[in-house]
């Protein structure tokens, strides 16, 4: 029985050994300036022991500060914290002493960089020899990468004698090469070729941030390999400022993967206004950029649909075709989804409206829409919305100016007064002008023009009309720069016009009756003398 127990626990363990290999996994800068802080982070299973150590050596808390979390899903995170860092911290970082894989760090002083450190910027398709110093040490041997594994030359690369010969350089050739002597360990030479420090997007932008809110600044300065990433607000190194104020924190940006390439600030506030400078640079080579962004920290508003019309005019207009009006008001403020909702109240001219079947009211988060129907001119004016009883944004509705039907032309009798009428409406109420073929009408002792319906000058009077007064009248209609006008024809009638009709029938039916006297007079004239005729005869017989 003992033997099965003891090749179970036996196949249990080599599962676990091989299970646990490979498990652990790194994030955290390649290349670290000298009295720069940096962290660095392994994720491993949850069944492991994290402790850190420096080329296998035990780190205890004299200069660096561990933390361990749980990540869930069986993963668990170490954090290392290196304060002021020195080149003493350079070397290959472990948080599992039983895992091969380590992290390097590299810290670097570039102020005292010696012969033995060398940098080239790698221009592809050009060729480039690195050597090994001083010769006479030789044999050396070439080592390549941040585990300086022995390197085999192959492809386009070649080993002659004890230099490295590159025909035809690739951006893939990035890394650390180190040449190192077979008799005298302690005499190498190492070559850092880097790739071009690029970028999507431009050096310089500005980002808005609600004040109360937390906003991210993210560079996205890549490189092989990674760039060396620091922050400045206004001329003062980012690390100073972190380290004084809890609100700004420094971070991996998601989008590259480049450590230190995001800085935060919590709960922002007008004195967060400043130009933020993210500077990536290769630090052995001295080649460095920057990307620099302008915070503006702004005081939360409620955005309205408020608009600048073609006519130029700024607010909201009534569709007077559909008959509806729709006004929205958004609050930009920090408002966390889990909140309270928020409460808005409409008013118009300072009444509150409420919901009605005319008025309809639909809050969504911090956004609300005031839908009413049946608009007419009477619907139009200055409407408040109030955020919380907090805020408020006051949204200015009008209509654009239309004129009712009116009669095209007008004819009317000499001596009569002219009364022509400009029904208009709109808001802002509308201005009115009078034109007569073109010119304008002014005020005199024959020319009115009064109050129509609230409008000034919507309706003209002109007294004792003459014949001169015909022609085309027109009135203009001006409101929120759009102009609207009618054309009304008059025509003016002689005051006798109505007498000679009557005195042509009456000349008419005079001439008439003369004939018809004399016709008959003509008619029967002849009549007596046959009677005569008659007599005379008679007489003689």
């Amino acid at each position: 029985m003992k033997t099965p127990t003891l090749i179970l626990v036996w196949c249990t363990l080599i599962k676990f050994s091989v299970v646990a290999q490979g498990t652990t996994t790194y994030s955290g800068p390649l290349y670290v300036r000298v009295g720069e802080d940096f962290v660095l982070k392994c994720s491993t299973n949850a069944f492991r022991f994290p402790k850190w150590s420096l080329n296998g050596r035990s780190l205890e808390d004299d200069f660096a500060i561990q933390f361990i979390r749980v990540k869930g899903n069986g993963r668990q995170e170490a954090e290392l914290r290196v304060l002021d860092a020195g080149l003493q911290h350079s070397g290959a970082y472990s948080c599992d002493p039983f895992d091969s894989d380590k992290h390097h760090v590299y810290v670097v002083d570039p102020e005292n960089v010696n012969d033995t450190q060398r940098c080239f910027l790698i221009k592809p398709e050009t060729s480039l020899a690195l050597g090994c110093q001083p010769e006479w040490k030789t044999p050396f041997f070439w080592y390549y990468g941040k585990d300086e594994t022995r390197y085999l030359p192959k492809g386009h690369v070649e080993l002659r004698t004890s230099q490295l010969l590159f025909h035809g350089m690739q951006l893939s050739d990035a890394g650390r090469y180190i040449c190192r002597s077979v008799k005298d360990p302690l005499v190498e030479t190492t070559y850092h070729l880097v790739t071009p420090i690029s970028t999507q997007r431009d050096h310089s932008w500005t980002k808005v941030a609600l004040i109360g809110s937390s906003v991210a600044l993210d560079c996205d300065f890549v490189a092989d390999p990674q760039p060396h990433i620091e922050w400045f607000i206004g001329s003062d190194h980012a690390e100073l400022k972190k380290r004084a104020h809890h609100r700004v924190h420094i971070s991996v940006n998601p989008s590259t993967g480049v450590p230190n390439s995001r800085l935060i600030v919590q709960n922002v506030n007008p004195s967060d206004n400043n130009a933020y400078t993210c500077r990536a640079s290769h630090l052995m080579c001295g080649i460095q950029t920057e990307q620099v962004v302008t915070l503006r920290a702004q005081q939360s508003e409620i955005l309205t649909n408020e608009a600048e019309t073609e006519y130029g005019y700024h607010g909201v207009v009534v569709n007077a075709k559909s008959q509806k009006l729709v006004l929205k008001c958004n609050y930009t403020g920090y408002w966390k989804d889990d909140a309270e909702p928020p409460t808005y109240v409409w008013l118009k001219n300072q009444s509150v409206i409420s919901e009605s079947s005319k008025y309809h009211i639909k809050n969504e988060g911090p956004a609300s829409t005031l839908t009413v129907t049946n608009c007419d001119v009477s619907d139009a004016g200055n409407y408040t919305c109030k955020f919380n009883n907090d805020q408020q944004a006051t949204l200015m509705v009008f209509m654009y100016p239309t004129i009712d039907h009116v009669e095209g032309s007008k004819i009317q009798v000499q001596g009569d007064p002219l009364t022509l009428l400009c029904k208009v409406r709109g808001v802002p109420t509308p201005t009115v002008t009078w034109y007569k073929e073109d010119a304008q009408l002014e005020a005199d002792e024959r020319v009115e023009l009064i109050e129509l319906e609230g409008v000034a000058n919507a309706k003209l009077v002109i007294k004792d009309l003459q014949y001169q007064d015909k022609g085309r009248y027109v009135c203009k209609a001006k409101a929120a720069n759009v102009t609207r006008s009618v054309e009304i024809n008059v025509r003016v009638k002689d005051k006798y016009a109505a007498l000679w009709p009557f005195l042509g029938i009456c000349a008419e039916v005079a001439i008439l009756c003369t004939i018809i006297f004399i016709y008959e007079r003509r008619r029967t004239k002849p009549e007596f003398e046959d009677d005569d005729d008659k007599k005379e005869s008679s007489s003689r017989k």
